[in-house]
């Protein structure tokens, strides 16, 4: 399991390297290096904040929770500022969101 932010939208590219020039502040504000990724070309970006190995079974599941939970929080607080920021696309019409 994994926590990141996955950009899609018409401008996905500038969105992403609108943030990518930001990224040794939101790296250091994160506290440590986050996984910048082009999953499809000029359609799906991630900023990745790292995985988790999971144990099945319920009993993983707290620490399972506490890591999800941290580690959002985390990516959240660095990337917000620079995301707010953003253009954003207009919804209008059938964009298919």
């Amino acid at each position: 399991m994994g926590v990141y932010l996955a950009i899609y939208a018409d401008q996905s590219r500038e969105m992403f390297e609108a943030l990518r020039e930001n990224q040794a502040q939101i790296e250091k504000t994160f506290g440590g290096p986050l996984e910048w990724l082009e999953k499809r070309k000029d359609a799906v970006y991630w900023i990745g904040a790292g995985s988790l190995t999971a144990v099945p079974g319920e009993e993983d599941w707290p620490r399972q929770h506490e890591w999800l939970a941290s580690t959002m929080k985390k990516l959240h607080h660095a990337l917000e500022p620079y995301v707010a920021t953003l253009e954003r696309p207009s919804l209008d019409g059938d964009a298919g969101y």
